[in-house]
């Protein structure tokens, strides 16, 4: 994956996944978000080689992206998850 801020390469410190959450608060995170659908998700955290910025990529089966996109347009996703217009 490259870096969002500066293009370069990131490298993975950490996998996290609900049954191995570790400590706990990036799981959460991720749940809040992709949890309402399905429990088959990986979160990665990762830091830039050059710029050093640290961030979270959060990922599930292609089908699964498919599926929660198509339950939000049809307004069956929480509201939480959901943009306010």
């Amino acid at each position: 994956m490259t870096c969002p801020k500066c293009n370069s390469k990131t490298a993975v410190t950490a996998s996290r996944t609900p049954a191995r959450p570790g400590k706990g608060w990036v799981v959460k995170r991720a749940e809040k978000i992709v949890g309402w659908y399905t429990q088959d998700f990986v979160v990665r955290m990762r830091k830039c080689k050059q710029c050093d910025l640290v961030l979270c990529s959060v990922e599930i089966p292609l089908d699964d992206i498919t599926a929660m996109m198509q339950e939000t347009l049809d307004g069956h996703a929480p509201k939480s998850v959901t943009r306010q217009r």
